[in-house]
């Protein structure tokens, strides 16, 4: 039986955002695929389907709200935890992010240690969900944390 690691989705039009995220998530033993946009995004999801996704609100072409929609309406990665980054941190950017379906909004800039705590949080309740029945899952995986 061979372990594999948890992977996480960095997705963020900004090269060093991108760097930072995936760096802080591989040095927590995590794999991390990293893109740009939010097109690439989904092909990725598709072709290696990721346990966290860390997006960016504010992506060309389609936004990351969006992203977040297509990834929550779609039967395969519904329950897979979404957290949504975004400079702008008003009341409106995060109702905007837990209605997309995200599972946590974080305010740019943030601290390196605030993600890491957001990831294991998000990666405990979803391994919660796995080992409950499978009507009992969807319940669980929906759950938004209280921040």
């Amino acid at each position: 039986m061979s372990f594999q690691r948890p992977r996480v989705l960095v997705v963020d039009d900004d090269h060093d955002c991108r760097l930072l995220l995936s760096t802080v998530a591989a040095r927590a033993g995590f794999d991390v695929d990293a893109v740009a946009d939010g097109e690439m995004a989904l092909l990725t999801i598709r072709a290696r389907p990721p346990d966290l996704v860390l997006l960016d609100a504010c992506l060309p072409q389609r936004d990351g709200f969006d992203i977040c929609r297509t990834i929550k309406d779609t039967p395969a990665t519904k329950h897979t935890p979404v957290v949504i980054l975004t400079a702008f941190s008003t009341p409106d950017a995060r109702e905007r992010s837990l209605a997309a379906g995200a599972d946590e909004f974080v305010a740019k800039p943030f601290r390196n240690e605030a993600i890491l705590d957001i990831i294991t949080q998000l990666m405990r309740i979803r391994d919660a969900a796995h080992q409950l029945d499978p009507g009992e899952t969807a319940v669980v995986a929906g759950l938004k944390s209280p921040r």
